[in-house]
C-alpha cells in the first residue's frame, strides 16, 4: 500500500511545507525546492514524455521574484496530491503523493514515532 499523509502543515516563517506520512515518517520540503520541482508543463518546459515517473536529479528554474519561492496557499487535490499557489501568482503544479516521497530530502524522513 502507498504512503500517504497524515497531516501536512505550511511553516511560511521557516519557508518549508512538513508531512508527516501514515508509515510514521515525515519529511521537510523547503519552498524552494518545491517551487523548483514544480511538475506543471510550463515549468517542465512541456517535456516531451513528461510523467510523474524518473525525474532528472537537477531541477531548475528561474526564480523571477522573491515571491516565486514564497507559498501562498494550498489544496487538497482528490486524496492523491496538493496543488501549490505560489504569492507571484503560479499554481499549476499538482504534487501526488508518490511525487513528494520521490522528493524527500535525503536523510530528512525519519522513521519512528514523529
Amino acid at each position: 500500500m502507498r504512503s500517504k499523509p497524515s497531516r501536512i502543515s505550511v511553516h511560511n516563517s521557516r519557508g518549508v511545507l512538513l508531512i508527516h506520512w501514515d508509515d510514521e515518517s515525515q519529511c521537510e520540503y523547503p519552498f524552494v525546492t518545491l517551487r523548483a520541482a514544480c511538475p506543471c508543463a510550463e515549468c517542465r518546459k512541456g517535456q516531451k514524455g513528461f510523467t510523474s515517473e524518473a525525474h532528472s536529479d537537477e531541477l531548475e528554474i528561474p526564480i523571477q521574484s522573491i515571491q516565486a519561492a514564497e507559498l501562498e496557499r494550498l489544496e487538497m487535490i482528490g486524496n492523491y496530491a496538493i496543488q501549490l499557489f505560489w504569492k507571484d501568482g503560479h499554481s499549476f503544479g499538482i504534487y501526488p503523493w508518490d511525487y513528494l516521497r520521490e522528493l524527500c530530502p535525503q536523510g530528512n524522513e525519519p522513521k519512528g514515532s514523529v
